[in-house]
């Protein structure tokens, strides 16, 4: 056990990653601060900052850091004297065990994962297929920017968290195949302590700009007016631009003074599906930002706004349509179309439900993507 405050720079430091098995447990960090003569990182610094995560992390505490708790940044090799170490794939290699710590009053993030953590069974074979990887029992209070902040992930996995105003949990891009196994299972998310209604900030979540993620077994608490579920995080940016329609799988959510439960961002194509009811009330059932030509009698419906305790009113699903599990909604992508003359002209999408318009996108495909119920007619020009 030990105690380091008013430090300068990355406080408790793994550095060239090749380290292994050493036991981090019951440390206090505090106040540390941003270092203008050391490593770059150390600008932005983390109480811990890891470049091995074959270590053991239990039950510390990173508080009051000018930047970040907990900072895995994993090389593609070892970094400083080691450099010429063979055989070691930080990026890729597997995680001690990381269980039972915390993170108070970082105004960055509680746990960053940046730029990339992918864990293969093999860490040094690219063929190598994925490592399940868990981190357990992490608690984020009073976290300024994001709870985690999970640039790149492969199979890893947050089980039993505590995210207390605490902004979101970020994650842009997921790797990962299909599986039942959550990236974020059994979590409680408390936007803020004040239970009025008026929260109108982040989310509790920002799914990725990719398939696969799921949720299960989550309680949202005042998330207000905010929204309490996003996805498809960046997607409209030029540097990481998607066309987007992903789905995210949600299951077990349970919302508390959260009226809103989902929240749209551009380019407005996400599908939400909920295995459960949790989220729709219908098992199986979808949420997709509204278009006309998916609204289908009997299958598909935009719910009536609802009236909070104050008085207000709020659309429970950001103005999007519910359909129920009668269909399924999926991705339908239109690219390498000819003459070129096509490029950057709008796709009308007509069915007999209604039409709309869908953007051009010149990335992930060059092209138009709308979302659209399987087994219906559609029509595009």
């Amino acid at each position: 056990m030990a105690c380091a405050r008013v430090w300068q720079g990355h406080t408790y430091f793994v550095e060239d990653g090749i380290e292994k098995n050493n036991l981090f447990k019951h440390n206090l960090g505090v106040l540390t601060r941003k270092c203008g003569s050391c490593i770059k990182s150390d600008t932005m610094p983390a109480t811990f900052w890891m470049a091995s995560a074959e270590n053991r992390w239990i039950d510390n505490v990173a508080a009051g850091s000018e930047a970040t708790g907990y900072w895995f940044e994993l090389p593609g090799k070892p970094l400083g004297p080691s450099a010429s170490v063979s055989g070691v794939c930080p990026v890729k290699g597997h995680l001690g065990e990381f269980r039972g710590n915390s993170a108070h009053s970082n105004p960055a993030h509680g746990v960053r994962v940046y730029p990339a953590w992918h864990p293969l069974k093999n860490p040094c074979d690219p063929n190598s297929p994925t490592e399940p990887t868990y981190l357990y029992d992490f608690t984020a209070f009073k976290t300024g920017s994001q709870a985690l902040f999970l640039k790149s992930i492969g199979d890893l996995h947050f089980v039993n968290n505590k995210f207390v105003a605490s902004a979101w949990v970020n994650l842009v891009n997921l790797d990962v195949p299909f599986s039942d196994r959550p990236v974020l299972d059994h979590s409680l998310h408390v936007a803020t302590t004040r239970t009025d209604g008026s929260y109108n900030g982040l989310p509790s979540v920002m799914a990725p700009q990719n398939e696969h993620f799921y949720m299960r077994n989550a309680t949202l608490v005042n998330y207000g007016r905010a929204g309490a579920l996003a996805g498809c995080n960046k997607c409209a940016s030029s540097s990481n631009m998607k066309q987007g329609g992903f789905t995210f799988r949600f299951s077990g959510m349970k919302f508390i003074n959260s009226p809103r439960r989902t929240k749209w961002t551009a380019p407005y194509r996400q599908i939400f599906h909920d295995l459960d009811g949790t989220l729709t009330g219908h098992s199986k059932g979808w949420v997709t930002p509204y278009r006309a030509w998916n609204m289908w009698d009997t299958v598909c419906e935009k719910p009536a706004d609802v009236t909070t305790d104050s008085g207000s009113t709020i659309s429970p699903y950001d103005g999007g349509i519910v359909c129920n599990g009668n269909v399924h909604m999926r991705r339908v992508s239109v690219d390498g179309a000819n003459p070129m003359e096509m490029d950057w002209k709008r796709m009308i999408v007509s069915s007999d439900a209604g039409s709309g318009e869908e953007l051009f996108y010149p990335k992930d495909t060059y092209g138009w993507v709308f979302v659209a119920a399987d087994q219906r007619s559609y029509s595009v020009r």
